[in-house]
C-alpha cells in the first residue's frame, strides 16, 4: 500500500514534466521448482553430499513468488529497479541420509527447512520504434542482479544455516505488440554475463496486458527463471534453482 501512495504522489508530480514517465508493476507467480543446494562447510570435500539436498527431498516442490518493479523513462531512456521474493517453509521427512554444511541428518528424521532465493535488480533500458510496424517497439539493455540466498535445515539436533549475498550482470531485451490501443503482447528476455564466482540469473517474461485506463493495465502470462550460483572453492557452494515455466498475474501502473 505504501508504494502504490509513493508511486501516487509521483503520478501528480511528473504532470509537470510531460517529457517523464513513470511506471510501477506488481506480479504473483506460481510453479514448479527443481534444483537443488550443495552447501559445503569450508569448501572441503567429503563435508555434503554432492547436489543435494534437492528441493523436491525437502518437500519445496512448488513455490509461489512476488515481483515488483518501479521504473522512469526520459525520452528513449529508462531506468528501472526491481526485486523478487522467492521463499518457502516446509516440514517433511527425509527419505534418505543427508550430509550438509558436515551435519549428519538421517532418513526418516522429521526435518523443518526454510529457503530463501530472493534477487534483485537494477537496470537499463534503451528504447527503439520499428520502422516498418507501428505496432511494434522493442529495447535493449543491461542489468545488475543481485542473488539473496538462505538455507536453514533443523531436525532438532542438528541443523545448518547458511546465508549469502552474490551480484551478477546481464544483457536484455524486451520487445512490445499492440494489437489494439488497450491490448498488447510484452516479451522480456535477460540473460547472465557469466564471470567468476558470479550468480546467474536467466529471466523471460510473456505477457498479454489489458489496459483498462489511463493508467492503469493488467497483465496474464508465463514466466522462466534459473538461478546458478557455483563459487570457486575445492568443493563449491552450488545452487540451482529452475522454475519453468509460470503462471504469472500482475498490474501495471503506468504514466503517458
Amino acid at each position: 500500500m505504501k508504494i502504490i501512495l509513493v508511486f501516487a504522489v509521483l503520478l501528480a508530480h511528473s504532470a509537470i514534466a510531460d517529457s517523464l514517465q513513470l511506471d510501477f508493476s506488481a506480479a504473483a507467480l506460481s510453479g514448479g521448482i527443481d534444483g537443488f543446494m550443495q552447501t559445503p562447510a569450508g569448501g572441503l570435500p567429503n563435508r555434503s553430499d554432492v547436489t543435494r539436498p534437492t528441493f523436491q527431498e525437502l518437500g519445496v516442490e512448488k513455490l509461489t513468488s512476488y515481483s515488483v518493479e518501479f521504473g522512469f523513462r526520459l525520452d528513449r531512456n529508462r531506468f528501472f529497479i526491481g526485486a523478487n521474493v522467492l521463499r518457502d517453509v516446509q516440514n517433511t521427512q527425509l527419505q534418505s541420509d543427508l550430509l550438509s554444511q558436515w551435519q549428519q541428518f538421517r532418513a526418516g528424521d522429521e526435518t523443518s527447512v526454510q529457503v530463501q532465493l530472493d534477487w534483485h535488480r537494477v537496470g537499463y533500458l534503451r528504447h527503439f520504434q520499428s520502422p516498418k510496424y507501428d505496432q511494434l517497439s522493442y529495447a535493449l539493455g543491461v542489468d545488475a542482479t543481485l542473488f539473496s540466498f538462505h538455507y536453514e535445515l533443523s531436525n532438532g539436533v542438528e541443523m545448518v544455516d547458511r546465508a549469502y549475498n552474490k551480484g551478477g550482470y546481464r544483457i536484455g531485451a524486451t520487445g512490445r505488440y499492440e494489437f489494439a490501443s488497450d491490448l498488447s503482447l510484452n516479451i522480456a528476455t535477460f540473460l547472465p554475463i557469466h564471470g567468476a564466482s558470479t550468480a546467474d540469473i536467466t529471466s523471460v517474461d510473456v505477457a498479454i496486458e489489458y489496459r483498462f485506463n489511463d493508467i492503469l493495465s493488467g497483465t496474464l502470462g508465463i514466466a522462466l527463471l534459473e538461478i546458478d550460483y557455483k563459487d570457486a572453492q575445492t568443493f563449491p557452494n552450488h545452487v540451482v534453482v529452475q522454475m519453468e515455466p509460470q503462471f504469472r498475474i500482475g498490474f501495471v501502473l503506468a504514466t503517458d
